[in-house]
């Protein structure tokens, strides 16, 4: 692991509970939507990371409600919820996987995702919500598309996206490699990430 992303892991439950990520607000009172970005090589470290951070925070902060959400769990959940897993399965052996994951789009869209993450981590018992798994769900769910359906569900409710690939501010560049559209709304969790 890079010595600066080992930095910035270290230093996620002091910066989670800065006033800024804390109080859910970002530039210009906008929803506090944070992107951790990070080296696609380094999935498997920060993937280990993340069960510490969310620990270490109930340490610091008792009682603050943390919701660790891995988004590929939360398609099967959709999936699973209208007993349509199996069928994903099915449609997978009968036609292939390119039409399974169409089939699997429509089935759990980035909406019912959304919904399900609320009904799970109610905004009023969850203090902040930690999203991984990005690179896993894809092209299940796409990154923005989540966000966008989180926005007004979380009631100004601060959301960490530990996200595999590259964030300017503006693009997310997933894995380096694959364009997702813009999203306006979200802020770089550390200005300078490995």
């Amino acid at each position: 692991m890079k010595a600066e992303l080992a930095e910035r892991l270290n230093d996620l439950p002091q910066r989670l509970l800065s006033p800024d990520v804390k109080e859910g607000k970002g530039l210009g009172n906008e929803l506090g939507f944070f992107i951790f970005d990070f080296d696609p090589k380094s999935e498997l470290e920060v993937r280990r990371h993340i069960p510490n951070v969310v620990s270490k925070l109930g340490v610091i902060e008792p009682g603050y409600s943390v919701a660790s959400i891995n988004i590929l769990d939360q398609v099967y959940g959709v999936l699973s919820d209208q007993d349509l897993l199996e069928r994903a399965l099915e449609i997978e052996a009968e036609s292939g996987i390119e039409t399974a994951i169409e089939a699997i789009k429509q089935a759990a869209s980035p909406e019912d995702v959304a919904e399900r993450i609320v009904k799970l981590h109610p905004p009023e018992t969850t203090h902040l919500y930690l999203l991984h798994g990005v690179g896993a769900a894809y092209p299940l769910i796409r990154s923005h598309s989540l966000l966008s359906n989180l926005h007004s569900r979380l009631r100004g409710r601060p959301l960490v996206l530990f996200f595999p690939g590259k964030f300017d501010g503006r693009r997310l560049v997933l894995l380096n490699r694959i364009q997702d559209d813009n999203y306006y709304r979200a802020f770089r969790l550390y200005e300078n990430p490995c």
